[in-house]
């Protein structure tokens, strides 16, 4: 399947919640911002302005993410409605598939925290 999304440039990242049969992506534009992009139709919406990192991971609810910044793993309602909360120090974070648990790298050691 392909997807025109006309209004929609410069895809830094992206992720999918297949729950609600959407894309969620991050643009690399000045004004970073997240969008959801409805699979079946190619509309988008804006659902959050800032940073996800350059990889993102979707809870499974599809309303919050886990992401890296500077080093540090945070936790995000995925609207913007809740301050980021950092659950640990590492990068390239992965959620296990209920979401209950974040693996990542700490150094040269992997390691892992509960969402």
């Amino acid at each position: 399947m392909k997807i025109k999304v006309s209004d929609l440039e410069n895809v830094w990242s992206f992720t999918c919640d297949w729950r609600a049969n959407e894309l969620v992506a991050q643009t690399a534009r000045d004004d970073r911002r997240v969008v959801r992009i409805d699979l079946a139709s190619g509309n988008s919406r804006s659902v959050w302005t800032g940073y996800l990192g350059l990889g993102f991971e979707l809870m499974p609810d599809g309303r919050q993410v886990v992401y890296e910044d500077d080093g540090t793993i945070l936790l995000a309602s995925i609207d913007g409605g809740r301050s980021p909360e950092a659950i640990a120090r590492g990068g390239v974070p992965s959620l296990s598939p209920d979401g209950s648990t974040v693996a990542f790298m700490g150094g040269e050691d992997a390691s892992t925290c509960s969402a």
